[in-house]
């Protein structure tokens, strides 16, 4: 500390005889010290309370109190005793000295003074008492910082205890709750066995209860016999399907039912459903539409059977909630790469739509509540399921619905897409091929035409009489038209029939009449209408790509003057095929060639007709219902008596493993589908020769 720090410091000089201190007071003063003076012990203990000074000078020999008893008492004092005391004596004697340690001082200053010595000495117990003054402030902090550290280490200690209890807390909540999940789960397979083991035990005398009423229909009944009949049949059918629905739910609650990852040809699906469809669509008189956008890969790998059992029952819905109008069914990619292909299947009826407050609640299986009349439990059930079936496709569901509108339900699937693409191409000759469309709706107008156009087709439209007319006058003048495609409930066809009566077509004109349904007797064709207008084919509505191809193949393949060799006539082909249309084109095409055609409607047909008839060739399909045609070769070619009939198999998939694998269970060749004169009579060259060859050629 510099002389300068002890400005203002405070001095309390307690003794009797001012004079004995030979100026010392007024030297100190000059150095700016504030100097109190007492004249004996009593009044020096009252002003060191009451001033509490930096430094007491204090006399040693006093009448009254002497100094040590005067520090004594200073020393003893709470507020007074950690001043320092410093003895002003001119006692020399070293047990005086020792005795002023005993009571407190902490120096001497003897008689006479210097005033420099006095100085130093001043200073140097002032700054001891600054530094004494200082660590006792930071020792004030130290215990403050200190309690707060305790304070904090107890919180810290309570948090850390509470921490340990409510850790504790979650992991006997965590073991309850596997307990618990144990239990549930254990619960849920309970339950889904019991759905399984009843839904089966409910099934079988179901089957029994249909194929009764069936055998029933085969019987002669009267009209309120086929009525009654007819009502158990309906409702054996829906209960049918509420029971494959809950145990579908069971099967996937319980982790059993697994997507399937096979090859197969979307359009073929479509095609089979539309099929499946046809007789309720026509029991309601509405309209199937399909829109199968262009850039849709159909070539896939997945599980074919499940989205046409989603597909199934969204179409089954809305056949059952829309009295006009039409059904669309719409297909459009939602994300494409190079292996997968994410697809977006839209149902859209013209039906009555669902309420808005229901759409939230549409797809929960088991919601017991006031439903309205557009959802049933067992629709909700059927709804669960395709939400089920599309979540495990990698997707999802979701509806639009507006009363008295209609609705939309939507749900989107990934696939898988197929190395070697099957992608339908018609020959190079039929390109530019003009068409002429007929159909007053005019989205189905639309549908036919954007399928037309992706087949490289000129199209023209009309809706309506008049617009025909006009089109088939400039048809006559300019030949513009190959092709007609026209529907058979265009009001006033019979005008038209009666312009093309009085025309003369040239025999590339070829009309295409389109039903509203399958029909079994299409490969009964006649070839003139009630007006003797030619009708070459028929195809179903909604018109697929897949039967579109087929069919004009087929027309096109007779009007061609296409020359092969002729395989010898009379031989008999079995032709197994579940297509109606397909087996149509095939039966065309070899009698056209004077050859004996028989048809079998799946794989296990082929092999009862074949135990009673010999056959020169076997034309197989490979997917088919029942047995498919790899089971059936399989069967077949056990038997050595048939190891000299060539069995060719046809396949919609075009796939080179699954051509492989039909010639390694023992088919001789393998077609691609749509089946045209040019392959078919390649194969028939190659497999039935004249009679001077060999019958089969390894």
């Amino acid at each position: 500390m510099t002389l300068d720090d002890f400005h203002n410091k405070t001095l309390l000089i307690i003794d009797d005889e001012p004079a004995n201190l030979g100026g010392i007071e007024d030297y100190l003063q000059g150095l700016h010290f504030k100097i109190f003076l007492a004249s004996n012990g009593e009044t020096g203990i009252n002003l060191a309370i009451s001033k509490q000074p930096d430094l007491i000078l204090l006399d040693v020999m006093m009448p009254g109190i002497d100094g040590f008893e005067t520090c004594k008492r200073l020393k003893a004092n709470e507020h007074t005793k950690k001043i320092p005391v410093l003895f002003i004596t001119a006692l020399n004697d070293v047990q005086d000295k020792i005795k002023g340690f005993e009571v407190g001082s902490v120096d001497y200053i003897t008689k006479p003074f210097y005033g420099k010595e006095v100085l130093i000495r001043i200073k140097t117990h002032l700054t001891l008492r600054e530094m004494q003054k200082k660590l006792e402030r930071q020792n004030i902090q130290l215990q403050k910082e200190i309690f707060e550290r305790q304070k904090t280490e107890n919180i810290l200690k309570k948090y850390l205890d509470d921490l340990d209890h409510a850790r504790q807390e979650i992991l006997d909540a965590k073991k309850q709750a596997y307990i618990a999940k144990d239990i549930a789960e254990q619960a849920n397979q309970d339950k889904s066995d019991f759905l399984a083991n009843i839904s089966l035990e409910i099934a079988t005398p179901l089957k029994v209860i249909h194929n009764t009423t069936q055998l029933f229909f085969n019987t002669t009944l009267t009209e309120s016999q086929s009525y009654y009949l007819s009502k158990i049949e309906s409702v054996s059918d829906s209960l049918g399907i509420i029971i494959d629905d809950i145990s579908d739910l069971s099967k996937i609650e319980a982790g059993k039912l697994h997507i399937a990852m096979i090859l197969f040809n979307l359009e073929v699906v479509i095609e089979k459903l539309i099929n499946s469809l046809s007789v309720k669509i026509k029991e309601k008189k509405l309209q199937l539409l399909l829109s199968i956008n262009k850039n849709v890969p159909l070539a896939l790998i997945g599980d074919p059977l499940r989205l046409e059992e989603i597909l199934t029952k969204l179409i089954m819905n809305a056949i059952k909630f829309t009295e006009q109008g039409c059904i669309i069914i719409a297909i459009e990619v939602v994300a494409l790469e190079t292996t997968r292909v994410k697809l977006l299947f839209s149902i859209k009826d013209t039906g009555i739509g669902i309420q808005a407050d229901v759409l939230p609640q549409l797809f929960q299986a088991f919601k017991q509540d006031a439903t309205p009349p557009q959802i049933t439990s067992s629709g909700r059930l059927g709804l669960a399921v395709c939400q089920s079936l599309a979540h495990m496709m990698e997707g999802n569901i979701s509806v639009e619905s507006e009363l008295d509108k209609g609705s939309t339900f939507n749900f989107t699937a990934v696939f898988n897409i197929q190395e070697e693409k099957n992608i339908f191409q018609l020959p190079s000759e039929l390109h530019g091929l003009k068409v002429l469309i007929i159909d007053n709706e005019e989205t189905a107008l639309e549908q036919v035409q954007n399928i037309l156009r992706s087949l490289s087709f000129e199209t023209s439209c009309a809706t309506s009489c008049d617009l025909v007319l006009e089109n088939l006058k400039a048809t006559e003048q300019s030949m513009a038209y190959h092709l007609i495609l026209v529907d058979e409930t265009i009001q006033d066809f019979e005008k038209i029939e009666a312009v093309l009566q009085n025309m003369s077509l040239p025999k590339s004109f070829i009309i295409l009449m389109m039903s509203e349904h399958s029909d079994s007797n299409h490969k009964h064709l006649q070839k003139t209408t009630s007006q003797n207008i030619w009708v070459d084919a028929f195809i179903s509505k909604p018109v697929s790509p897949y039967a579109l191809i087929h069919t004009i193949m087929w027309l096109f393949a007779q009007t061609r003057d296409m020359s092969y060799p002729l395989p010898q006539i009379g031989k008999r082909i079995l032709v197994v095929e579940d297509n109606l249309i397909s087996q149509q084109v095939i039966e065309t095409i070899l009698k056209s060639k004077g050859l004996s055609v028989d048809i079998a409607n799946n794989g296990q047909e082929a092999v009862s007709m074949l135990a009673l008839n010999d056959f020169d060739l076997i034309i197989m399909d490979i997917q088919m219902p029942e047995m498919n045609g790899m089971d059936a070769t399989r069967l077949i070619r056990k038997n050595f008596q048939y190891d000299c009939v060539p069995i060719i198999g046809i396949s919609a998939h075009g796939m080179s493993n699954e051509k492989d694998e039909c010639l390694a269970i023992g088919m001789n060749d393998y077609m691609y589908k749509p089946i045209t004169k040019i392959n078919m009579f390649s194969i028939l060259e190659k497999w039935l020769p004249d009679a001077e060859q060999s019958t089969i050629q390894e």
